[in-house]
């Protein structure tokens, strides 16, 4: 049944090398399991505030997009629930189109979970562990994939993945910060690309990102007046050994690589938008 409705998924490429991007190039967002509200239309509408970037203000194409999550209140354009099955039969497809020189996208909110061996997406049904999600991206041939991992543990996930070619940004270090992620809005005003594009050339890279991350994470909890409970990593060399961001400089060998990788703009040269009030919105807001 699900079939019918991923079939409307087409090739996407929102981190972009060159300046063209190429019918062959592929993008996946996927909201996991929110459990109970707020968390459900958070996953849900975070991801659908990024897909709004990428068609509206970057010039992607809407059938470029495959955007698993639950269902909310609101009108998102959730192509299929996250399940466990869904994942498969999207990876089982990317195996079959994508090609070598062709690059994955691949972003991840939700819920997850650890015991210091095996880490785990919450789905509805059967999770998503590590493992098999490495064995899913090593199984398609893209010799260039990038992650965006927003989700508790993502950093042990990060670990697992880890690999040549293979560029990922996490929301937090290792299997023990296993708190709710609070890195959601600024994923957003980050796609957005005014924000994180720290030298205002009007090209946002990974590497901002990270930056931009690992510099309104700590903020929040400050303004809140609590202690720091996830921590923004990079791993782009595929040693397994994450990077967070110390006195401005990443903790390990990391960040040549994302420094190359541009997230914004989209083909045609098209400079990110400034931000207004509305869509930037408070630091907990979120544009639609």
């Amino acid at each position: 049944m699900w079939r019918a409705a991923l079939s409307v998924v087409a090739v996407a490429h929102l981190l972009l090398a060159g300046s063209v991007a190429r019918a062959d190039d592929f993008a996946l967002l996927i909201g996991g399991q929110g459990g109970e509200e707020p968390y459900r239309t958070e996953f849900v509408r975070t991801l659908a505030s990024v897909r709004k970037q990428m068609v509206e203000n970057q010039a992607y194409p809407a059938s470029n997009t495959c955007f698993l999550a639950e269902k909310a209140d609101g009108d998102y354009p959730v192509d299929a629930p996250p399940t466990l099955e869904n994942i498969r039969a999207e990876f089982a497809r990317l195996r079959t189109e994508v090609g070598t020189s062709d690059t994955l996208l691949l972003v991840v909110l939700g819920h997850g979970q650890s015991d210091h061996v095996e880490a785990k997406l919450n789905l509805p049904g059967p999770d998503l562990s590590a493992l098999e999600l490495r064995a899913m991206l090593d199984s398609v041939p893209a010799g260039d994939q990038r992650l965006i991992l927003i989700f508790p543990c993502s950093g042990h996930f990060a670990q697992v993945l880890s690999a040549r070619g293979r560029a990922i940004l996490s929301s937090c270090a290792g299997s023990r910060e296993i708190y709710h992620s609070v890195a959601a809005p600024f994923l957003v005003q980050a796609f957005q690309g005014f924000l994180a594009d720290a030298d205002r050339d009007g090209e946002t890279t990974l590497y901002e990102v990270f930056e931009f991350l690992s510099q309104e994470t700590p903020d929040f909890y400050e303004s809140l007046g609590l202690l720091q409970a996830e921590h923004p990593s990079l791993d782009d060399d595929g040693d397994r050994s994450l990077s967070s961001l110390r006195e401005g400089k990443p903790t390990s060998r990391d960040g040549k690589r994302a420094k190359a990788l541009r997230l914004l703009p989209a083909p045609g040269g098209k400079g990110a938008k400034p931000p207004t009030n509305e869509s930037v919105g408070a630091r907990q807001g979120y544009g639609e």
